[in-house]
């Protein structure tokens, strides 16, 4: 068999050829030994010896496989990524200024728009009041168009960091891309208000056969209603993960909602989940300690400077709390997307 020698990797770690998987060499070995990686279940070779472990790429053409060169390795799936926590925080800290920014222009943006909008559904609310019936479905109306429009917007600031995670920097422009995919947005917002629907009229399903089933079973039917609880609320956490959690990123690059969903599966396949469940739980705690102390802050200068100043000063603090916070929860997220999307840019198509 041909052996084809392309790297040295020193201390009895080395990484898999194929998919870049970090690989430890167990203790005892020495001499040329053909393994098989754990992550992508390609096999190449490795020569020990005490001081290195050099690894070594099998040459498939003299095993009867068909490739395109003498040492082409398969072609790699979506899933076959590598998610380094330490390059993702390093890299999220690295650009936490232009983050923050981005938020405070972000978080001012928003403000003034919900006070023009505020001051038109007012308006909108005397003149309509005029028309009876027929002004109230029109206001009806104006109002669902403006949820809708806000969902998008809503995505703004991951449309930023997205941006500058990829180096580009970012402007104010960037707030307002996730508009190009608006009818994306608005699909993937349906199904997720569809799913949280679905999943409650089955709690509440769950619930009331409990209270049924207590009357002559007491304690069986708590535990079976509280093991379905549990039960529906992993699921409820994996669909969110598998289908939901990434996908809106995939819908600021322009991919169509079905792609999105598609994608969001695909890299999350293979235990990958897990990665991305690790992250946005500690993006979860970091977004609950803000809401904590935003909560403390307020009830502060509520109870020291009065109703009036205290709530004007509390909302000035909210926002400059809330704008040093934001980075570290849509950034890191935005990188990690990023760094995933550089490994497996060539096996993953761009819409048209």
């Amino acid at each position: 068999m041909l052996w084809l020698a392309v790297r040295v990797i020193m201390n009895r770690v080395t990484h898999c050829p194929h998919c870049g998987q970090t690989v430890t060499v167990p203790a005892g070995l020495s001499g040329r030994k053909r393994v098989q990686c754990p992550l992508c279940r390609n096999q190449f070779g490795l020569e020990i010896s005490e001081s290195a472990v050099r690894v070594l790429a099998i040459d498939t053409a003299s095993l009867g496989v068909a490739t395109a060169g003498p040492t082409a390795a398969r072609k790699r799936q979506p899933w076959q990524y590598r998610f380094d926590f330490g390059a993702i925080f390093s890299k999220t800290f690295s650009h936490y200024g232009s983050a923050f920014l981005a938020a405070l222009v972000y978080f001012l943006l928003v403000f003034l728009l919900l006070i023009g909008v505020s001051i038109g559904v007012l308006v909108a609310t005397f003149v309509l009041r005029l028309l009876g019936w027929i002004g109230a479905i029109i206001l009806f109306v104006l109002l669902i168009a403006l949820l809708a429009a806000a969902i998008p917007l809503m995505f703004g600031i991951v449309s930023a960091c997205m941006s500058i995670a990829r180096g580009k920097g970012w402007d104010v422009a960037c707030f307002f891309q996730p508009f190009r995919n608006f009818g994306g947005f608005i699909m993937w917002y349906l199904g997720l208000i569809g799913l949280c629907i679905a999943f409650g009229v089955l709690a509440v399903a769950i619930i009331f056969g409990v209270i049924w089933l207590r009357q002559n079973f007491a304690a069986v039917a708590l535990i079976i209603g509280g093991i379905l609880l549990l039960g529906e609320g992993i699921a409820l956490v994996g669909v969110l993960l598998r289908c939901f959690a990434i996908s809106p990123m995939f819908l600021i690059d322009g991919y169509g909602i079905n792609d999105a969903v598609k994608w969001n599966l695909k890299v999350t396949s293979h235990y990958k989940w897990l990665y991305w469940l690790v992250l946005l739980l500690l993006l979860f705690l970091v977004g609950l300690f803000n809401s904590i102390v935003g909560l403390a802050l307020r009830f502060t200068l509520l109870a020291a400077l009065g109703p009036l100043v205290g709530a004007l000063v509390g909302l000035v603090a909210s926002f400059v709390l809330n704008a040093l916070v934001m980075p570290l929860t849509a950034l890191p997220l935005a990188v990690a997307y990023v760094e995933m999307m550089k490994q497996i840019r060539r096996k993953t198509p761009r819409p048209a």
